[in-house]
């Protein structure tokens, strides 16, 4: 989504490219359960998208799926009473005839193959959009009058075939091209639904960001401070696991409920932007383990003894550590690793179809072997990312022209020398050098190997 939106100065101001948010209000709970039987037997029972599917139509049906028929039927063949008791102690019964529970993981495959049916019909007549969805969000990247359009009569298609309400509250139009302020945005807003009442809904507007899976996409300030709001609130709920007495309990619930709310970040926001709040968390967690350890002992330690405790909180349990990863040290090579392996991907799916240029339907104008051009800013990240592991980390580059494929980032650590002891078989692991491939290689060498070759989508 990020690379689509690089491209916003390539849009008139009158007609400028947007990104669109859609939310389904209680999705999982209330989408109609006899579209999704009819997904999973691959044939129409009632009529769908305004009488264009007629009973006894074929339906896009994942086989994968056939295994689970039994158990759908049974969990979802009948009405159900759900109980279950609120913060107060009551207990409540609810009649469920409709959705699944949310939070089964199956559920979520069951819902996503249910709903693809009917966006993907309504993204046929709407070809000059992009569309991602994920689970219950949808996203329409396109000019501001196309995407309007589209949302629309998603809004009404979602309704009629699946009974599912879009929550008009969270629905946001995304302008973002910084010529624009809020005022004039929602000038332009105003004037697509004047020319078109249907969209009298869609009225939203935003112009510094977006929220895309529990990560912003927007401006710089924007994005640090909703990281920094996110690191507060870990940093307050840290300082309450203190009435924890048991030492197991108290790191396992520092470790993988607290450090891990704010880890996922990493992956998709550029490690400028964050590692000043990840530090805080980190320092935040260690003085947390170190105190409930020590029971306040470790303020008389001396800086490399803290430095020693430090490393021994973050390496691996099979090392004789507490396995607790720092966010601010894993920040950049998530996120450097997630944005190559889109680039890969983009790479990857060549074809003689116009549908299997990927490359160029997800990041057009971009040339994905030439970095010195890339404009979008998430690619820049990623340059001055590489640049750092280079500099900062010892890292090398790979340059040989002898073999078509970049040789797999191979990462390991690097721990100081132990003398062993006469007959010992534990022997140290060697020292080994993280070795990058060149930013052009990522998409040139992938696209090399597929040229002409019909190259599937991920499923």
């Amino acid at each position: 989504m990020q690379l689509l939106l690089a491209n916003h100065v390539d849009y008139d101001v009158s007609d400028p490219l947007v990104a669109v948010q859609l939310d389904a209000s209680n999705a999982f709970c209330s989408v109609s359960r006899q579209p999704q039987f009819d997904v999973l037997a691959g044939k129409v029972s009632r009529t769908y998208d305004d009488g264009r599917v007629q009973v006894g139509d074929e339906l896009p049906r994942p086989r994968t799926l056939d295994k689970y028929w039994g158990y759908s039927l049974s969990m979802q063949g009948n009405v159900s009473t759900m109980r279950f008791s609120d913060n107060q102690g009551v207990t409540h019964h609810l009649p469920c005839s409709k959705g699944g529970q949310k939070g089964d993981g199956l559920e979520t495959i069951c819902f996503a193959v249910t709903v693809h049916a009917s966006i993907g019909r309504v993204c046929e007549r709407h070809l000059g959009c992009k569309v991602v969805g994920i689970c219950d969000d949808i996203f329409i990247i396109a000019r501001l009058s196309k995407a309007l359009s589209c949302a629309a009569e998603m809004k009404k298609i979602l309704k009629a075939d699946l009974d599912m309400d879009l929550n008009v509250q969270k629905i946001n139009v995304f302008l973002p091209d910084p010529s624009f302020s809020l005022d004039t945005a929602r000038t332009a807003l105003d004037l697509a639904v004047r020319a078109d009442p249907s969209l009298a809904d869609l009225a939203g507007v935003s112009t510094d960001g977006m929220r895309v899976a529990e990560v912003l996409v927007g401006v710089d300030a924007l994005v640090m401070n909703f990281v920094a709001k996110k690191a507060r609130s870990v940093i307050t709920d840290v300082a309450k696991l203190d009435v924890v007495s048991d030492g197991l309990i108290h790191t396992q619930l520092l470790n993988f409920c607290q450090n891990a709310r704010i880890a996922f970040l990493g992956r998709n926001t550029p490690t400028y932007l964050l590692s000043e709040y990840m530090a805080q968390v980190d320092a935040t967690i260690f003085e947390a383990v170190c105190r409930h350890g020590t029971g306040g002992g470790h303020v008389d330690w001396t800086p490399h003894l803290c430095k020693f405790a430090n490393m021994k909180i973050q390496v691996p349990h099979f090392r004789g550590g507490f396995g607790i990863t720092p966010n601010e040290g894993s920040a950049i090579s998530t996120f450097y690793s997630a944005t190559c392996a889109l680039v890969v991907w983009l790479g990857s799916h060549v074809g003689t179809r116009p549908d299997q240029q990927f490359a160029d339907s997800w990041a057009p104008r971009l040339d994905l072997t030439s970095p010195d051009s890339w404009h979008a800013l998430l690619l820049q990240a990623l340059s001055t990312s590489h640049a750092l592991l280079l500099q900062d980390h010892g890292c090398v580059e790979w340059t040989s022209e002898s073999h078509p494929v970049p040789v797999p980032l191979v990462v390991s650590i690097a721990l100081p020398f132990v003398r062993l002891s006469v007959g010992s078989l534990n022997f140290p692991p060697p020292l080994s050098i993280v070795t990058l491939p060149q930013h052009r290689m990522l998409f040139q060498s992938t696209h090399e190997d597929r040229h002409g070759a019909e190259a599937p989508a991920e499923p």
